[in-house]
């Protein structure tokens, strides 16, 4: 059997992660590991609230260096949120609001850059302006301003409201 292409933290990440919930959902096969690699997982730490909104998590990324960064949705105001949580500590930064309204289905990816890129989608609905696609980019500590992605030439319009009539083209 050959090496796994994922680098060695990952790869104990994952394991340990694969341990502890596969008897939860009835697994009985769980991955093997050699002593050295179970001495180096740390243990899992208590739950920490990131918010107290009835947020709806959105994604993870963890960045080659170890550091984590959790997106949210706020549970009241459609706000999305970030955190970060720096490698082998259990302290998140304080929450950044990337989108302060209308936002959905937000996902982030670590780049092998080092920045982590969050892309969602903005609900505009709400103003009659259709949905679109925004996004940040956040390099070392911080995000960048949001950006707003717009149709280009060509794009379809979003249907229009149940209760008007489409104008005939």
């Amino acid at each position: 059997m050959g090496r796994s292409a994922m680098p060695s933290g990952r790869l104990r990440a994952t394991a340990t992660a694969l341990a502890a919930v596969s008897p939860a959902l009835g697994g009985t096969g769980l991955p093997t590991a050699s002593a050295a690699d179970l001495d180096t997982v740390p243990p899992w730490t208590a739950p920490t609230t990131l918010s107290s909104d009835h947020g709806k998590v959105q994604d993870v990324a963890v960045r080659a260096d170890g550091t984590a960064v959790a997106a949210w949705i706020s549970g009241s105001m459609n706000v999305l949120y970030a955190a970060t949580r720096a490698p082998g500590t259990g302290i998140w930064s304080a929450p950044v609001a990337l989108d302060t309204g209308y936002a959905v289905g937000a996902r982030l990816t670590a780049r092998t850059d080092g920045t982590v890129a969050a892309v969602w989608t903005e609900d505009a609905n709400v103003h009659n302006q259709g949905t679109r696609l925004a996004g940040a980019v956040l390099t070392g500590g911080t995000w960048s301003q949001k950006g707003v992605g717009r149709p280009g030439p060509g794009a379809r319009r979003p249907p229009p409201p149940a209760n008007r009539v489409a104008p005939m083209v």
